[in-house]
């Protein structure tokens, strides 16, 4: 039976890509930097990916690579530097202006509450999680979210689910459902806490040889049947 459920945000409740999208297109015309079409937008994805995969390893200052990733973009596009932490600090509250909900995201964990305990776990930024987190409306109905700026961990770190598991109710770990789209934050750090792993795979990639996942989903909606045993869903909460 499962009792809790840990969502990650970005790229599984949320779709990210689309507000990176918007965020980044929005600071180059604000701070009028000139043009940034969509393949200038997909260069940036690859930077930003290599820098959170450096982030995650807990080896790197966070606040640096935040800021060399785009110190890195700028330079490939010929552009000064110089605006690079204004940029940064302006792109932060820019991804929460534009919210897509994976699947009916929000209606699934609206039908969930006061069913399961639910709770979001987020790698990121205080003022860009927060922002990201009222506008899309989750910050109500979930029963609380764990912020990595804020725990002083980011996901897979241990630090980072010891300050959770300290403020959640107490159950087995296997009574708990890590949700997530990435192997390297969400499953690999599910899997060396006993979770039970939930992997949101909607292209279908290959299953990992490293990590065991219990659940390999391409809907958010498909949770729904994993819970069927642990929730009663004809009646009310």
């Amino acid at each position: 039976m499962y009792k809790i459920i840990l969502w990650d945000f970005d790229g599984t409740l949320t779709n990210f890509k689309h507000a990176q999208k918007h965020a980044i297109k929005a600071m180059f015309e604000r701070l009028e930097l000139g043009p940034c079409d969509d393949a200038a937008v997909d260069r940036y994805d690859e930077i930003n990916e290599k820098y959170w995969r450096l982030i995650e390893t807990g080896k790197y200052d966070k606040r640096t690579l935040l800021l060399q990733r785009f110190i890195e973009f700028f330079e490939e596009l010929g552009l000064p530097t110089d605006s690079v932490e204004e940029f940064n600090d302006h792109y932060q509250v820019a991804l929460g202006e534009t919210t897509v909900y994976n699947d009916d995201s929000f209606t699934l964990l609206s039908d969930l509450r006061g069913r399961i305990r639910q709770y979001i776990v987020t790698n990121g930024t205080k003022r860009a999680q927060e922002n990201k987190l009222a506008n899309s409306g989750f910050d109500k109905i979930v029963d609380a979210a764990f912020i990595s700026e804020e725990t002083g961990f980011d996901k897979p770190s241990a630090g980072f689910y010891k300050y959770v598991f300290a403020r959640i109710p107490s159950c087995e770990r296997r009574e708990i459902l890590m949700v997530g789209d990435s192997l390297t934050s969400d499953m690999k750090g599910g899997y060396e806490q006993g979770m039970t792993c939930v992997w949101y795979n909607p292209a279908g990639d290959p299953l990992p040889a490293d990590i065991k996942i219990d659940y390999d989903i391409r809907n958010l909606q498909e949770v729904r049947e994993i819970l069927r045993g642990s929730i009663d869903f004809s009646t009310k909460p």
